[in-house]
């Protein structure tokens, strides 16, 4: 079914189970859907692309006889808005589910020339196959300024190798953040924290805008901070007390792309905690509110605190 109205993206495949017992079994899986590109020939800005009556649901596997939607699917109209204005050639500006269908049209809302005009087509293929690319072109004639809207015909998705792009890991802008003193960076995706409590600012260099989604340890929040520039990720990290008894900690926390639903493993920014300097023997701290819960009645020694020379030498 469809998710705040785009069609759900997901990989299908199969395997024999008789072959489990052989080493090196691959298991091919291929993508459920079909992508919609757009390319632009002439001063073209386009607002927004509608494919009409599109299925809403899908087999999950492909059916052995062919192109099939399932009985009593729901087909209505699917409008893809752009926050800005298309005017370069975009791959996947429209993601729809395999189905068979007679009533597809594809519509799209562009400016030409300072004018608004809609352009309308039908779709002459009665089926839209999964893992297949579907492309729209514009093209406006130069002599008549008439703006003519083409369909091309289905191409296999083909394979991707899906591989991390070390490249587009994220890194530190040292100069854009704001650090305070105590905090260091010691690597491009690496600060060393003090423990005590403290708030500062790192602008993340990546190539596409960054949300924030977690931290290893409570102790670390972050919010992000609208800075009014394009392209700038910044974020403010708070820091909370690293109370006495715990020791050094290198914490992840994680940010995710925007527009993608998951987070990965290299998306993230390392945080070294150092350890208080204070150190403490016979109980811990909560380290969200600095409690400790004994259980039971305690008399005598509850723990011993035990001050760094620096600290012990003002008393």
């Amino acid at each position: 079914m469809h998710r705040d109205g785009k069609a759900v993206g997901f990989l299908t495949g199969k395997m024999d189970l008789a072959t489990r017992a052989q080493s090196g079994q691959t298991l091919v899986l291929k993508r459920g859907v079909a992508r919609f590109d757009l390319t632009l020939s002439g001063k073209i800005a386009v607002n927004s692309l509608t494919l009409k009556n599109a299925a809403q649901s899908v087999y999950l596997f492909p059916q052995a006889e062919g192109v099939k939607s399932p009985a009593g699917v729901v087909r209505k109209d699917v409008t893809v808005h752009f926050d800005e204005v298309l005017t370069t050639s975009t791959p996947g500006v429209l993601y729809v589910y395999e189905q068979e269908n007679e009533g597809l049209e594809v519509s799209v809302e562009a400016m030409v020339d300072g004018q608004s005009k809609v352009l309308t087509k039908t779709l002459e293929e009665k089926v839209l196959k999964r893992n297949s690319i579907y492309t729209l072109t514009l093209r406006k004639d130069t002599l008549s300024s008439e703006v003519s809207l083409d369909v091309l015909a289905w191409e296999d998705g083909g394979n991707t190798q899906l591989q991390p792009d070390l490249d587009s890991q994220i890194t530190i802008d040292k100069n854009l953040s704001s650090l305070p003193d105590g905090v260091q960076m010691t690597a491009n995706n690496t600060v060393t924290v003090p423990s005590r409590a403290l708030d500062f600012t790192l602008a993340l260099d990546c190539d596409d805008e960054l949300e924030f989604v977690s931290s290893e340890n409570p102790c670390v929040t972050v919010e992000a901070v609208s800075s009014g520039v394009v392209g700038e990720n910044k974020f403010v990290v708070h820091k909370a007390l690293f109370p006495p008894g715990y020791p050094e900690e290198e914490v992840k926390v994680f940010f995710r792309r925007k527009g993608l639903n998951e987070s990965y493993e290299e998306d993230c920014v390392k945080l070294i905690l150092q350890e208080n300097p204070i150190r403490l023997e016979g109980f811990t701290f909560d380290l969200q509110d600095y409690t400790c819960d004994f259980g039971r009645y305690i008399d005598n020694e509850m723990g011993r605190f035990t001050l760094p020379e620096r600290l012990a030498c003002k008393r």
